[in-house]
């Protein structure tokens, strides 16, 4: 399995709750150029947490990929989960190549794990 780790894009400072924080402006254009980066990867499963700029995030990737699958969003992909979890979550997910869209510092923390 091969698997592609996207923070979110850069967010709003300000909103009624830490999940609930869009996109900056900014945010969605660089998430459109890093679209870029991933074009030519064979993505067959994409995760995202449940926090509004990833799930933005990985909605501006499907729309500029093309991809017609569908994003599921996953509970256990916030900053704060434990890195051993969210193995133990990856784990029990299919795909080839999965891309992960979530948050520091679990993402750092998991690349470490994994490589």
């Amino acid at each position: 399995m091969r698997i592609l780790l996207l923070r979110h894009g850069e967010a709003v400072s300000h909103a009624n709750s830490d999940p609930e924080r869009r996109l900056s402006d900014h945010g969605r254009k660089t998430v459109v150029q890093t679209a870029g980066l991933l074009a030519g990867e064979a993505i067959d499963c994409i995760l995202a947490s449940p926090y509004l700029r990833a799930r933005e995030t990985a909605g501006i990737i499907c729309e500029m990929l093309g991809y017609a699958g569908k994003t599921e969003i996953a509970s256990w992909l916030t900053p704060d989960t434990p890195k051993e979890e969210a193995c133990r979550m990856l784990n029990r997910s299919q795909g080839n190549c999965m891309l992960l869209v979530g948050h520091q510092p679990l993402l750092g923390s998991l690349a470490g794990l994994l490589a």
